[in-house]
């Protein structure tokens, strides 16, 4: 292989590498700071990179942010498919897609509440945003309607049901995992799955 394609390679990996490093030290410093309270210097100085250099990354921390969300939103999407694709038991997949998205918040709570209260602030992450939470909600309506053809649910409105039902779980898990608190894994679980099932799938 030619030297400079060697060298492209080696520039485009330490790039990935320092961006990678930049949203790990946002991500931690989101878990106990707010996103209002951050500044570049605060990232930069838990890495090896300049003030400067940090530009030829992310123009600011909102982009970092909406680059975090991108990420965290592929995470909660592939939970979700255990329940939007499957094709098993609706009440057992539900339970398991929950508790997959509910882990996804507990990891990433700091950045998701980061982005929550960013939101009412920035109309580029509030877009960002909106669109992630319209993606979820059109997949939770695919998915009632599918039940209604297959006759294990019915009377419901698929697509303000879905909005109900995503916009109930964000809020609650934002304010469940987005504060250092401590709460009961099983219990969040419990008390998301025991809304869903009745509102999808009855007693």
């Amino acid at each position: 292989m030619p030297a400079r394609s060697l060298q492209r390679q080696e520039h485009r990996r330490r790039r990935a590498d320092t961006e990678q490093r930049i949203l790990e030290v946002a991500t931690e410093l989101l878990a106990v700071r707010r996103f209002n309270d951050l500044c570049v210097d605060d990232v930069t100085s838990r890495t090896t990179i300049s003030r400067t250099a940090f530009y030829r990354y992310f123009p600011d921390l909102h982009a970092v942010l909406i680059r975090l969300l991108g990420d965290v939103s592929e995470h909660l999407f592939a939970m979700s498919e255990r329940w939007l694709a499957s094709e098993g038991d609706p009440a057992e997949t539900l339970r398991a897609a929950l508790a997959g998205v509910a882990d996804v918040y507990q990891q990433h709570g700091g950045v998701l509440r980061a982005v929550a209260d960013a939101a009412t602030q920035d109309d580029e992450i509030d877009t960002a945003y909106q669109d992630v939470v319209q993606a979820f909600v059109s997949a939770v309506a695919t998915r009632i309607r599918r039940d209604e053809q297959e006759g294990r649910t019915h009377g419901l409105d698929p697509d303000e049901t879905a909005r109900a039902l995503v916009w109930m779980i964000e809020r609650y898990l934002v304010e469940t995992y987005g504060r250092a608190q401590s709460h009961p894994a099983e219990k969040v679980i419990d008390t998301l799955h025991a809304i869903w099932k009745r509102t999808l799938y009855g007693q």
